[in-house]
């Protein structure tokens, strides 16, 4: 990853974040961004990526020993997690950490894999429609 590149992904990841921080619909206080959107927020964030050429990050699922999931974006030498912040032992998101010092990966530690498949997933999509014009009039 070039110095270049490295910039325009911290840059989108920033304006993305505050983009889903003041636009990703409240659902009580289960969904609350950043709590209980790190799926939505990973794959939206990868899409923004796509568009702007930055294909290598891929989207992650481990699992807690308590089966609880968590999703986050990552390629072979960074992470990306937009809602790492929802959990009491994460202060902060962290965008562009080494795989090697990123700290859920410890947390959700089971059966960490890839996710390839997509199936329709209507509100995502509507999610995403909004999150994509936004993010483009207001963010970037």
């Amino acid at each position: 990853m070039t110095l270049k590149n490295s910039k325009k992904i911290l840059e989108i990841s920033q304006r993305a974040l505050i983009c889903f921080e003041n636009n990703f619909p409240r659902f009580s206080n289960i969904n609350v961004f950043p709590k209980n959107y790190c799926e939505e927020s990973s794959l939206i964030l990868n899409r923004l990526l796509n568009n702007e050429g930055i294909t290598d990050f891929k989207l992650m699922k481990g699992t807690n020993d308590k089966n609880q999931h968590h999703y986050w974006l990552e390629n072979q030498k960074y992470v990306i997690d937009l809602t790492a912040h929802q959990f009491e032992e994460t202060a902060h998101p962290f965008i562009l950490v080494l795989k090697n010092e990123y700290s859920l990966r410890i947390v959700f530690h089971q059966n960490i894999h890839e996710i390839t498949k997509f199936p329709y997933w209507e509100f995502l999509e509507n999610l995403y429609s909004k999150i994509k014009d936004t993010f483009y009039n207001e963010y970037k």
